[in-house]
């Protein structure tokens, strides 16, 4: 057998993760360390096309830049107030 030049395995074992309380419910789902390329295809294209995403981003940057703040904390922020808190 032929070796490849790049690695075809995982980085990391799966691992087993629990999600959720007691409240809502437990699940439990294979941690594998990496995304697929589906997985990663679908991701970059809700990003770039959601509007909300977008409009979320936006927000954050003003807020970064009118209260002079990483826009990071900025996006926790927003994140935290479209979730109530």
């Amino acid at each position: 057998m032929a070796k490849l030049p790049f690695v075809v395995q995982p980085r990391l074992k799966p691992i087993i993760e629990t999600v959720g309380t007691e409240e809502s419910g437990k699940i439990e789902i294979e941690r594998r360390g990496f995304l697929s390329v589906a997985e990663k295809s679908m991701c970059q294209g809700m990003l770039q096309d959601s509007k909300g995403v977008n409009a979320v981003q936006a927000i954050a940057r003003r807020i970064a830049n009118g209260l002079a703040i990483d826009l990071v904390e900025a996006l926790e922020l927003v994140g935290k107030v479209l979730q109530g808190e």
